[in-house]
């Protein structure tokens, strides 16, 4: 069984699940998690059409990598999703340029103190 909410294209028409169906249900986590609504509307008669990679909503105010992660995960081809390499790879990267950011505000605030 498995939740609509975060149900990979192949899972909805049958087809031969992977691993990268598990990558679609991470990206449909990270739309959850910051938006606080699930990406496709349940009471949605059109609900086949919503999971096609041009009809997918996007993030609010999220940074582009979050944003590049998610829509890359949640492809509607599970060719073309990110693998678990690249997802830890741009969540590093993003934890870096956090990083970075705060380093960078401590020193310009110590500076005009």
């Amino acid at each position: 069984p498995h939740s609509l909410l975060y149900s990979s294209p192949e899972q909805f028409f049958n087809k031969e699940i992977s691993f990268s169906t598990d990558i679609y249900s991470f990206g449909a986590l990270i739309y959850f998690l910051f938006e606080k609504k699930g990406m496709i509307p349940l009471n949605n008669d059109g609900i086949y059409d919503l999971i096609r990679d041009e009809q997918l909503p996007e993030m609010t105010n999220v940074s582009s990598s979050i944003q590049f992660i998610y829509l890359s995960c949640v492809r509607y081809e599970s060719e073309e999703r990110l693998t678990l390499d690249d997802i830890e790879q741009e969540i590093k990267n993003e934890i870096n340029s956090f990083c970075y950011i705060e380093r960078m505000k401590t020193i310009i605030i110590k500076k005009l103190n």
